[in-house]
């Protein structure tokens, strides 16, 4: 989430430094990835990333908008950097200022994939093996695939702009191989 220091950041950008837009955004990402085969889990992937990015917009003189972009994964940096970028000291005090009210868009669902514990995914896929061994004596392989992504993205902006996006992805496949000519 982004915070209200950073929001006044983007307003003394603006104030500033001749910007006629300025965005700011962070990005949360969990993943879980499960890989099933011959009756086996191989190495479970589990990350989480957080990063922040600014964008400004810069047009002088009528020329064609100067774009300047800083991302980084701690929000506290992202002033620093833009000073760098500036090449001017940035107040976060910017008077009057209020964060602008933030909508929320978070996909209904009924039980979010992190809540099942990793035993009950484990669980699901040796089931499903076992189930699409007992279709056929001629099936040599079985792969299995589970995967499950949360993504959450805050978003303010110089127009007011302002929300919180949250998605989640969920990826279940099978691969089947049979013997050579027997299915």
């Amino acid at each position: 989430m982004i915070s209200e220091n950073s929001y006044f950041l983007l307003r003394s950008i603006i104030a500033k430094n001749e910007i006629n837009y300025a965005e700011i955004y962070s990005e949360d990402l969990r993943f879980l990835h499960l890989f099933y085969e011959d009756r086996r889990i191989e190495p479970i992937i589990s990350e989480e990333n957080k990063g922040y990015g600014l964008r400004l917009f810069r047009r002088t003189n009528n020329t064609t908008p100067e774009v300047l972009y800083i991302s980084t994964n701690e929000e506290e940096k992202i002033k620093s950097l833009a000073e760098k970028v500036l090449k001017d000291k940035i107040s976060t005090s910017a008077q009057g200022a209020v964060l602008p009210k933030i909508e929320e868009f978070i996909h209904p669902i009924k039980l979010s994939p992190s809540e099942i514990p990793l035993e009950e995914k484990i669980n699901l896929l040796k089931n499903t093996e076992i189930s699409v061994r007992k279709m056929s004596n001629e099936i040599a392989q079985v792969s299995l695939h589970y995967g499950e992504k949360k993504k959450k993205i805050s978003f303010v902006n110089t127009e007011e702009v302002s929300y919180i996006e949250e998605r989640q992805y969920i990826i279940f496949s099978l691969d089947v191989v049979a013997k050579r000519g027997e299915m």
